[in-house]
């Protein structure tokens, strides 16, 4: 079993349910970390997960804009499984850096973590 992270990825993006941020959008932060099952030693590419690959799934489905962050979650966290029958586990945990809450000063976080596979 190998671990990949993928952390502090920044996306302007339009998630949300308020006109503005439908409108305006916003930063996102995202931590993406997976566990795959990999035998053997890893001389390829090939032998382990691609991160650049899953960076794409991300960064692709980060461009759909969707109401709410807990569907965002759990959408980012299947494609990337459908993307390699070795990856057993994904966490994923998505920040809006500045959400429009009226005197609110921190972040808001929605995370998931899903298992996949026997």
């Amino acid at each position: 079993m190998i671990a990949i992270q993928l952390e502090k990825m920044q996306f302007h993006a339009f998630h949300g349910l308020y006109e503005e941020e439908q409108k305006i959008g916003q930063i996102f932060e995202l931590d993406v970390s997976l566990k795959a099952h990999v035998n053997g030693p890893i001389m390829n590419l090939s032998d382990t997960v691609d991160y650049v690959a899953i960076f794409q799934i991300i960064q692709h489905e980060m461009n759909k804009a969707t109401p709410l962050l807990e569907n965002l979650c759990s959408t980012i966290a299947d494609a990337i499984a459908a993307s390699d029958k070795r990856i057993g586990e994904i966490s994923i945990a998505i920040k809006k850096l500045h959400p429009p809450i009226p005197g609110f000063t921190g972040q808001i976080s929605v995370g998931c973590n899903k298992k996949y596979g026997s």
